[in-house]
């Protein structure tokens, strides 16, 4: 196994067993020995800053985030956990805007369109984020957060004449 592929179980390794720290490092490492490497470098990046939004250090979160998309920009993953860093830094057009263009490459995954209902719904437009959360639950019945934001949803509804 080469350096960099010791790197990458190291730094998966690290983070399941919650040494942030360590996995971080390995990252580095890993982004050091792979200037050249685009691929390499955006999956990389990825790792940080999932590590970081995992850790609620959403600054550092979207300063990685952004370079993964920036370096893959076709990545549907990268869009979504940008966007959730967007969420928690309350910056909600650019949120909506990278969950949005997660949906858009990857119709399939109801993590995408509950996070997307959820941040519209509670920020824009409930109706709009009951319709999103309800294709959430249309893909996966058994997603329990999007279940209880729609009901939350319904229940924020001005009352029906």
């Amino acid at each position: 196994m080469d350096k960099i592929a010791q790197l990458f179980k190291t730094a998966d390794q690290e983070t399941k067993k919650g040494n942030h720290t360590k996995a971080v490092e390995a990252y580095n490492e890993i982004l050091r020995l792979s200037e050249n490497d685009k691929r390499t470098q955006h999956i990389a990046h990825w790792g940080i800053g999932d590590v970081y939004l995992n850790t609620k250090q959403y600054s550092k979160a979207k300063y990685h985030l952004k370079k993964a998309v920036k370096l893959d920009p076709s990545e549907s993953i990268y869009h979504y956990l940008l966007g959730c860093t967007y969420t928690y830094l309350n910056e909600i057009d650019r949120a909506i805007s990278h969950l949005t263009t997660a949906t858009e490459l990857d119709d399939s995954q109801d993590i995408y369109w509950g996070q997307l209902g959820w941040v519209y719904g509670y920020n824009r437009d409930i109706d709009k984020g009951i319709e999103h959360l309800k294709r959430a639950l249309a893909l996966n019945p058994a997603n329990v957060n999007s279940l209880k934001d729609v009901c939350v949803l319904y229940a924020k509804k001005p009352e029906m004449e």
